[in-house]
């Protein structure tokens, strides 16, 4: 009988002991999005995710590569002084983003897109310049960055902050000084109406 009653003394405070102990936060993202969320940052990238419904987070497709250890961004591309914009759908993390850029530019020359045909002076790739769109950029300064088009894309987004996926701008070299002096956003997707891309790379 003292065996039994120590025994549920025992019980009793264990469960107002469990009782007593707070909550634990509940996570409010998705265990794949909290996942990516923590790969980014030990990557040294602050990626922030819009609020579900809204349209950048509802065109995002990156994801964490469990099985290669990788992030497989969604890249936005556009030309400057142009309507044309590419998006990858899943690009490794590992690939050179100027190869990115010159698979997308020889597809479309050679692809269904002849509406929308790059202009042959883009075609050397060799001698355009890749800008970055910083996110929340401070008053009054360029809201782009140059990056290395020779590095890797976990490499050029290293230390920076990504809204969702990141948005790259391309240009002429002779345009880069007006680019870097512009004060205003390039026209993006995000607050604007769902559409569909016209072209997409899994790649």
């Amino acid at each position: 009988m003292a065996d039994y009653e120590l025994l549920e003394g025992v019980r009793i405070g264990a469960e107002a002991a469990k009782r007593r102990r707070p909550p634990q936060p509940q996570r409010s993202l998705p265990s794949h999005l909290h996942q990516l969320k923590v790969q980014a940052k030990h990557r040294e990238v602050e990626l922030l995710l819009q609020q579900p419904g809204m349209v950048r987070r509802k065109q995002n497709t990156t994801l964490y590569d469990r099985k290669k250890q990788r992030i497989c961004w969604r890249m936005e591309w556009k030309l400057w002084g142009t309507d044309i914009t590419f998006y990858d759908r899943r690009a490794d993390e590992q690939v050179v983003l100027l190869e990115k850029l010159r698979m997308h530019i020889n597809e479309r020359e050679a692809g269904p897109f002849k509406s929308k045909k790059v202009p042959e002076s883009f075609a050397q790739v060799e001698h355009l310049t890749i800008f970055l769109r910083k996110e929340h950029p401070g008053a009054g300064t360029c809201p782009y960055v140059v990056v290395d088009s020779s590095k890797t894309v976990r490499e050029v987004l290293q230390g920076q902050t990504v809204v969702d996926y990141p948005t790259f701008i391309v240009c002429h070299r002779e345009d880069a000084g007006q680019i870097l002096g512009t004060k205003v956003e390039i026209e993006s997707t995000i607050g604007q109406p769902s559409v569909g891309s016209d072209e997409e790379k899994d790649r």
